[in-house]
């Protein structure tokens, strides 16, 4: 009999997506696809705080497939300006 292994635990960070970020997961191709998410989850494994986090923003439809990601931390920024996610 195999072996079950235990399901993978994924972070689940959230972040919400600033309007420019937004735009610009729009703007990657032209053809309708999904429509962005507002708030994004870390759809990595667990992983500490102090690691990026990864989340899907959008899925592209049409001849050019593939999807737009979000990258962000939980670390204070030196400058001291509130936390941004930036596109990956």
């Amino acid at each position: 009999m195999p072996a079950v292994s235990a399901p993978v635990r994924v972070c689940g960070a959230e972040t919400p997506i600033p309007p420019r970020v937004a735009e610009l997961a729009l703007s990657v191709v032209v053809w309708p696809g999904k429509e962005v998410e507002e708030v994004v989850s870390c759809a990595i494994e667990d992983h500490p705080d102090d690691e990026e986090h990864w989340a899907l923003v959008r899925e592209l439809d049409g001849p050019h497939t593939g999807a737009v990601w979000v990258v962000w931390t939980d670390r204070i920024p030196r400058t001291g300006s509130d936390r941004s996610p930036t596109v990956g």
